[in-house]
């Protein structure tokens, strides 16, 4: 399928697969590296599923393709993987994993605990019960502890959401910083404003753009980031800031959510 020294030293998940479903389960050796994809996809959508050693699995938040390309991931050591198809018609669609190094074919590659553990973090800012015009932020600053496993910590954010209750679909931007950002004042339903002191911990911006119809409540994704992130040495804590990208009214003060899918080293 391919000359590329990259792929051919990967871990081959797919192999011109013209159907949906589940592969075959392969070993990864663990860590971080990259999702590959490329076919004829057909509308179809590939993410990936992880066994563990007590036989649990489940499907790894925030991963997945509909499209060539690439995504960060970073799993755990010894996990069995598979790539899932779902929806459309794809043909000839080839898939691989590839570690950071380039290499996935053993593991002697991976040496000690190099994570891959996975964070899954809620919150639900309190807004206005009323109306926000573009630009403005979203229920000021969010704590979200426990994004690294240890303090002064690493990882990856993969994907962000932001979830509404109602029917409401203006776009958002989600601020993410590595450091409390004190020297900015982030006040609810008034325009974004941050000090030029704190743009040195701004570690990414999710764009959370792609609409998502759950009947009556909506989400709004930003899949596939990427953003690394280092906290300082005796946090844990990452910080967020919605900012709104449209108009809308919400009718109460509990009207959206934020989700945020990180994995960590």
């Amino acid at each position: 399928m391919t000359t590329d020294p990259m792929k051919a030293n990967a871990l081959r998940l797919l192999d011109g697969v013209s159907a949906t479903g589940d592969g075959e389960y392969a070993t990864w050796p663990g860590g971080s590296g990259w999702l590959l994809a490329e076919g004829t996809w057909g509308s179809s959508v590939l993410t990936l599923k992880i066994k563990l050693a007590n036989g649990s699995a489940y499907t790894v938040p925030g991963i997945l393709l509909s499209a060539n390309g690439r995504v960060a991931v970073n799993l755990p050591k010894g996990c069995l993987v598979a790539a899932t198809l779902t929806g459309g018609s794809p043909s000839g669609l080839y898939a691989w994993l590839v570690a950071t190094d380039g290499f996935a074919g053993g593991a002697d590659a991976f040496l000690g605990n190099v994570g891959g553990n996975i964070a899954m973090l809620t919150a639900t800012p309190t807004v206005t019960a009323g109306a926000y015009t573009t630009g403005q932020v979203v229920g000021g600053k969010i704590s979200l502890a426990g994004a690294a496993r240890v303090n002064g910590g690493s990882g990856i954010i993969q994907s962000a959401l932001v979830t509404v209750k109602t029917a409401l679909t203006a776009p958002y931007d989600v601020l993410f910083f590595s450091t409390d950002p004190s020297n900015s004042t982030f006040t609810d339903n008034a325009a974004l404003a941050v000090n030029v002191a704190d743009l040195q911990s701004l570690c990414g911006v999710a764009h959370c753009t792609e609409v998502v119809s759950l009947g009556t409540p909506q989400a709004l994704q930003g899949p596939n980031l990427a953003l690394p992130f280092k906290l300082s040495a005796a946090a844990q804590t990452l910080y967020a800031v919605i900012v709104i990208r449209g108009g809308q009214t919400f009718a109460s003060s509990s009207a959206i959510g934020l989700n945020v899918n990180i994995l960590q080293n």
